[in-house]
């Protein structure tokens, strides 16, 4: 096979498979947009630019379209986030404060930030919708947490009386916090919130509660 006919003949291979990506992230635009309820599978369909019935070949209905649009969206962040601590040779001290700015940045920078706001507007309506989103992104995240906790506590930079699992969840308040105000415009144009100073100043107060207070003292 010649080399003209070889980078034909995937074309319409390759639209293909780029098609249920692409579906998802129409639709995740819209559900940000409009919420779970009011997100036609027309609206969608028009916005991506394929016919209703395309976008039954790839997901079964407008639930699995909606958490197939969380998980492409959100996932690769958490990655991301995965990536971070796997990577690191630095101090667990240090990789919180890198953790925490990463996020920050995430969560206001795109679009991504207005996922927690979206599931807890539709959660009294479609809690399978929120379940799905807490076993693949929030457990996930809530785990890589607890386990960075824990690296520091084996590692003798934090206390040992700590339990990792609620740290690493009060950890990760404040990015959910900050999630929150900057998705509400009352809130984000009234707090004026820095997320670089909002992550900084989290990671502050979540330090200084786990670093022995000998050591704390030392540094100060």
């Amino acid at each position: 096979m010649g080399i003209g006919a070889a980078n034909r003949a995937p074309r319409w291979k390759r639209r293909s498979g780029a098609r249920p990506g692409e579906i998802a992230e129409a639709a995740f635009a819209l559900f940000l947009e409009k919420g779970f309820a009011r997100t036609r599978i027309d609206d969608v369909a028009a916005k991506a630019g394929v016919s209703k019935g395309t976008i039954y070949l790839y997901f079964e209905n407008k639930e699995a379209l909606f958490n197939a649009a969380i998980d492409r969206a959100v996932l690769p962040n958490v990655a991301r986030f995965e990536g971070l601590i796997d990577s690191s040779k630095g101090t667990t001290p240090e990789l919180i404060e890198r953790l925490l700015a990463m996020m920050a940045k995430v969560v206001t920078a795109t679009p991504v930030g207005g996922v927690p706001k979206l599931i807890i507007s539709e959660s009294g309506n479609f809690p399978e919708l929120v379940e799905h989103y807490r076993d693949v992104v929030v457990l996930r995240i809530h785990g890589l947490m607890a386990a960075l906790i824990q690296r520091g506590i084996d590692r003798g930079e934090f206390r040992d009386d700590v339990d990792p699992i609620y740290v690493g969840r009060i950890m990760g308040a404040p990015i959910f916090l900050l999630a929150i105000a900057n998705a509400i415009p009352t809130f984000r144009d009234a707090w004026k919130i820095d997320p670089a100073k909002h992550a900084a100043e989290a990671a502050k107060v979540i330090l200084d509660g786990l670093i022995p207070r000998e050591r704390s003292e030392v540094q100060s």
